[in-house]
Order: structure tokens, then sequence, then C-alpha cells
């Protein structure tokens, strides 16, 4: 499983502006624990000076504890612009619990020791958080060789600066597709975070479509056919199929924005039959019912006269009948 990924693209600006304010901001030693860990502001740099920090927790190592700026849930990604340009080591990078000073060592054992930026560098990394819902820890860490719990770092291991960009909720959003559908319909999805709880009222959705073509033929692209907005936990879709659509099987599938990212996530699709309009059931029933009234009109303008031609006329009438029902249906249901 991947925890973390890097972007690449520069981060100088936000580097630089933050190194301006590093005596102001720079942490020493004071954040060394869950208990002092100061909250960060989402999109404002913070920086932490490894000289003077006291190790405390851990196995070995110096670190840094920063409070997210707001609950995270499992499966979000939290983006972290980090210059660690000042810094002698490469610093390790770990999202943590809402845990207290009892549970931080425990908590330290878990990370993942390969999400780390090098001495002399600045990244972006987007690590996924996996822990359970609150509001946990940005931990920063450096290797303290040799180091007594209670020994403070000295100062060749530089400082750092950090800004948290973005946070992406973890949204997924389940949608039961019907065997068939009518051509106006009203479809329930349920959208929800991470942890299983209920997303945020107002989280877009859309339900999309596409045709079913044969098999070996390359599928065609979704198209958007309904937007909506969550409230309490469900998506309500309410349209109708398109006209090209009607009378065929097509794929549904429908697919949510992750708050605080440009990303959307969408459920399996499923396949579904769609009925015919009434409108377009009765254009049908027309032209089938004209086609037999002229072929049977044709017969009896041909037919000798005769019982058989009285026969074929009483028929023909009948069959009248059933057209002139045909053509109110349809300007009942076409206009």
């Amino acid at each position: 499983m991947r925890f973390g990924y890097r972007l690449r693209t520069s981060v100088l600006a936000t580097a630089l502006a933050a190194l301006a304010l590093m005596p102001a901001a720079a942490q020493a030693s004071s954040n060394n624990a869950p208990s002092n860990a100061p909250t960060v502001k989402l999109g404002e740099p913070f920086a932490g000076v490894w000289q003077g920090t006291v190790y405390v927790h851990g196995n070995g190592v110096f670190s840094h504890w920063w409070r997210l700026p707001t609950v995270v849930r499992p499966g979000d990604q939290v983006q972290i612009a980090v210059d660690n340009r000042l810094g002698t080591e490469h610093m390790h990078l770990c999202l943590v619990p809402a845990i207290d000073d009892f549970g931080a060592d425990d908590a330290l054992s878990k990370c993942n020791e390969n999400i780390t930026v090098d001495a002399g560098q600045q990244e972006r990394i987007v690590i996924t958080y996996e822990g359970p819902s609150g509001q946990g820890y940005l931990v920063n860490w450096v290797h303290g060789c040799c180091a007594e719990r209670g020994e403070a770092a000295d100062e060749g291991r530089g400082q750092y600066t950090e800004t948290i960009e973005r946070i992406t909720s973890l949204v997924n959003i389940g949608l039961a597709v019907p065997p068939s559908l009518p051509t106006s319909f009203t479809l329930p999805a349920s959208v929800i975070y991470g942890d299983g709880t209920p997303a945020g009222d107002g989280t877009p959705a859309v339900l999309q479509w596409r045709p079913v073509v044969a098999k070996g033929t390359e599928p065609l692209p979704f198209a958007d056919l309904v937007y909506a907005n969550s409230v309490g936990g469900i998506v309500t879709f309410a349209g109708a199929m398109p006209v090209a659509a009607q009378g065929t099987k097509v794929q549904l599938r429908a697919c949510v924005a992750q708050p605080g990212g440009a990303e959307v996530r969408c459920a399996p699709s499923g396949r579904t039959q769609v009925a015919k309009s009434p409108c377009a059931v009765a254009l049908e029933n027309q032209l089938i019912w004209s086609r037999i009234v002229h072929r049977l009109a044709i017969r009896v303008r041909h037919h000798r006269p005769g019982p058989a031609k009285l026969r074929l006329k009483r028929k023909l009438r009948a069959k009248r009948h059933k057209l002139a029902k045909a053509s109110r249906d349809v300007k009942t249901y076409c206009g």
C-alpha cells in the first residue's frame, strides 16, 4: 500500500516566505510531544529548529509534533510543502492519530520510515491518513544516534519549514443500479467519509451514463446526466434519460467530488435496460397501425364483391379504430 507520494513542483515561494518568519515561528524544543503540539493553520507556513529539541518519544529520535488544522478520517490525503534545505539530515514525516503522550511511542513505531525529505532538499509530499478519525498530528523526526531520553539535539541538525497546503477528504459514493429504468427516474445514492459516517451536506455529485456497446467494441466515454448535492449523506438524482438511450441498455455510474481537492471518485458502473417513453411507444403504435390499415385497405379495394369482402371491410373498420386510438395517444403523450 502506498502511504505517501511526492509532487516535484517548486515550493520556493512558500519556503522563502516561511524562512522570513523563522525567528518568530521556529519551535526549538517545546513541541516534542502531543501534549504541547501547536495547532497549525491550513495554508500558513510553520517552522521548526532541531537545536535544543529534547528526545522524549520514539526509538532514538528527535521529534516535533504539530496538530493538524482539522479532523481527518481514514483515506484523507494531506498535501505538505516541505523545505529542508537548511536541514543537515533526512527528515521523516508521519501522520499520527489524536493520541496523548502515553500513546506517542506506539504511534511513532507504526510510522512508515520511507516518507522522507532529504537534507538540503524541498518537496511537496502527499500522505494518506490511515488512522481513526480525529484531529491528529503531523510528526517530523530525525534520527538521534546514541541519544538518551532527556538529551537535547545539538545545533548541527539545522531547521525546516512546512506548509499544510491541502487536506482532501475521502468520500465514497454508492449507487444501486436497478435492472430496468423508466425514462423519468429518481435514484438515491449514499455518500460517506472514509470512516463510514455520512458526508457533509452540499457535497456535489453527478450521475453519468453511456450506451452498452457490442463485445469487442471500444466503450464510449461516460457523459454527465444529472447533478445533485448531498443532504444527510444521501444524493438524490432525479431526471430523464436522453432519447438516444430509450429502449436500449446503458451503463450508469455515480461520481462524487472529494472535498478540499480537485479529484472525483466514481462508484462501479452497472447496466440497466431503459424503458421507452410513452410518447415513443405511442408513435410506434401509430406507425404500426397505419401500416396495417394501409395494407388492409388495398386488399379491400382489390377484392371482388362478396361475403369475403364484407368481412375484410369489418376488419378494416376495427383496425381504423385502433389507429385512431394510437393517434389520440400521440396527441396526449407527445403534445
